[in-house]
């Protein structure tokens, strides 16, 4: 078997993850988006699932940091117009209100999903590389050279690693972290909150949150009673973590 480039694949190794028949048929529509948001010059994706490990192709592994590098190059822009579209795809998928309870039947159910898929797929061409390569990676080692040499220029001693872990930090919380706060704040007074309003509670939690207990579609819906549990747990130490 061949890569793209025409030579003997090398399979590596990268990550074991959850696959089902949904996952693994959107990732070849997924990869071919990969030329439209990424620029690639034609579809990068040498890929192989083996009972839930996956694996890339190390040649094209290779390829795609260095097609990533001579992006960069071309246009020190590029890294930001990638991550501005990210995040514009994003609030887009936010937005989307897909009614799929009047859908009669699993071929009407796949249309209806079909039809509401454009900035899904564009979200699977950014991430369909990311088993193998990733942007803050080939940007990494530029970074730390430009910090290294300026410390010994101003010679100063702070370790250049140091101020590069500090410029790592992530600009938003994660939605992990987002529903932590949240579920801590609802459960600071929960406890004395009338039968009614504590019901209001867990229907606005179970609305914005109940996706997070999914993995492409396997899953199980959130149970009243445990999201009850889980915010009645955290009551006693809230005020600690949210300080955290």
């Amino acid at each position: 078997m061949k890569n793209f480039l025409n030579n003997n694949i090398r399979w590596v190794r990268t990550m074991r993850k959850l696959n089902t028949p949904f996952s693994v048929s959107t990732y070849p529509r997924g990869s071919n988006m990969g030329t439209v948001v990424w620029s690639y010059p034609k579809p990068l994706s040498t890929i192989w699932y083996d009972n839930g490990d996956i694996y890339f192709e190390e040649g094209e592994i290779d390829c795609i940091r260095k097609f990533l590098e001579y992006r960069y190059y071309k246009d020190k822009n590029y890294p930001h117009k990638i991550s501005d579209n990210i995040f514009e795809i994003v609030e887009n998928i936010k937005k989307q209100s897909i009614n799929i309870d009047s859908v009669d039947g699993l071929e009407k159910l796949i249309k209806a999903l079909e039809a509401e898929s454009k900035h899904f797929f564009k979200l699977i061409g950014y991430i369909s590389y990311r088993g193998a390569v990733q942007m803050c990676d080939v940007l990494e080692e530029k970074m730390y050279n430009v910090i290294n040499f300026k410390l010994l220029e101003l010679n100063i001693s702070t370790q250049a690693k140091d101020i590069l872990a500090s410029l790592s930090i992530p600009l938003y919380q994660s939605i992990i972290m987002e529903e932590k706060k949240d579920s801590l704040k609802l459960s600071k007074e929960f406890s004395i909150l009338s039968g009614k309003k504590q019901e209001n509670i867990i229907s606005k939690y179970i609305e914005k949150y109940e996706w997070l207990s999914y993995h492409w579609l396997v899953g199980k819906p959130l149970e009243r009673e445990d999201v009850k549990d889980k915010i009645l747990l955290q009551q006693k130490t809230s005020q600690n973590e949210l300080k955290k």
